[in-house]
């Protein structure tokens, strides 16, 4: 009898994906520690969870006493909601009008990103405006999204009109880990905080992410919204900026597959798409049932990427496939079909992270971990045992 989880079969396939949901409660207690109290962690739970799960995730999160929750979209927040997830749920991106009832009936943080929208949504009805929570989200230098200072001197009218359902005031940094660059954008936001006040629109603040709650910016204003350092993993823009993080976090997840094939070739012998890697010796070689398609980067072939097996390095060797790739395991015993082989997270003694992997597949570890979402079956840890969850 198969096993189901998200909707996927678990016993049909030998390539699956651990989370260890005592890892990410435990990462969310020791950011809370760095800021100040749970109530300072808002966790960011956007694209499932970076990959981890949404769901499973924030109720374990919401069981330790975090939230509110961030996601990106408004049917990311309507999932949790359908899950059970209570309490508030910021969607940090502007969603379409059509959206804004359906996040007033399940009571989202709804944010206001554009002006025309901050003037359209000030001409509802009072009845409307009333049953809306709103984040006001400020421009202070990524040019992506948000409200600038002069917008604000020409809304005046509109914001004091929607004063009362503000229930956020933010902004996001282009580069949390550099002083100077977030020393310019927090002044901005600074300003556009006391522009508001004037307006009579007051409401928590809130700024950073992780890179900017692991090198201390940020920590004046209400709360925070980690997002990957809850999952276990260094940003990039903080390693280059930073030394080390000087807070414990635990690696969450981990992406394991059993050898659906083991083959004895001689010298000479090609292996994948173009013949790109050739054995230079008889060799011995796993064919894995995970490619590209499953998250594995195409970029981490013929050598640059490598799996982990019976706590030792095997690389893998000739181009990732869509749906396999091959190790050669010539130098390793006792290689059997029940073999488990670890591309992503620990095996004895050695690891490897979500940092390491980006990098050999020249990328960022949140690219990384969401890109294992896309077929794999997953299996949950919960917090405090041992026990998976659809193993």
């Amino acid at each position: 009898m198969e096993t189901r989880l998200n909707g996927r079969a678990i016993a049909h396939r030998d390539a699956w994906v651990e989370v260890d949901l005592g890892a990410v409660v435990a990462n969310a207690q020791a950011l809370a520690e760095r800021l100040g109290g749970a109530a300072c962690v808002a966790p960011v739970v956007k694209a499932n969870a970076y990959g981890h799960g949404a769901v499973p995730v924030a109720r374990a999160l919401a069981a330790a006493g975090f939230g509110p929750f961030c996601v990106a979209t408004v049917d990311e927040a309507i999932q949790l909601r359908e899950a059970g997830v209570g309490g508030s749920i910021i969607v940090l991106y502007e969603p379409p009008l059509r959206a804004f009832p359906d996040a007033a009936h399940v009571g989202l943080d709804i944010t206001l990103g554009d002006a025309r929208t901050v003037e359209l949504i000030s001409q509802r009805p009072l009845v409307e405006r009333e049953r809306l929570r709103l984040q006001l989200k400020i421009d202070t230098g990524m040019t992506r999204q948000g409200l600038r200072l002069d917008d604000l001197e020409a809304l005046r009218r509109p914001l004091r009109m929607l004063a009362g359902s503000v229930r956020g005031i933010w902004t996001h940094f282009a580069d949390g880990a550099d002083r100077e660059m977030t020393g310019v954008q927090l002044a901005r936001f600074d300003d556009a905080v006391a522009t508001l006040r004037n307006l009579g629109v007051e409401a928590p603040r809130h700024v950073a992410g992780s890179a900017a709650v692991l090198a201390g910016v940020g920590r004046r204003y209400e709360f925070a919204r980690p997002g990957l350092s809850l999952y276990g993993a260094i940003p990039a823009e903080f390693s280059e900026h930073s030394g080390p993080a000087g807070i414990e976090l635990r690696p969450a997840m981990a992406v394991r597959a059993r050898s659906v094939r083991l083959a004895d070739v001689p010298t000479g012998t090609a292996v994948g798409y173009g013949g790109t890697f050739v054995t230079e010796r008889p060799s011995r070689v796993a064919t894995l049932p995970l490619g590209y398609a499953d998250g594995l980067r195409r970029s981490l072939g013929n050598g640059q990427g490598c799996a982990l097996t019976t706590g030792r390095r095997v690389p893998i060797v000739g181009r990732i496939s869509m749906d396999s790739c091959v190790v050669d395991v010539t130098d390793i015993d006792g290689i059997d079909p029940a073999t488990v082989f670890t591309l992503l997270g620990s095996d004895g003694a050695d690891a490897i992270t979500l940092e390491e992997i980006s990098q050999r597949a020249g990328t960022i570890p949140q690219e990384m971990a969401v890109a294992f979402d896309s077929r794999l079956p997953y299996t949950y840890a919960e917090p405090g045992n041992d026990r998976v969850l659809g193993a």
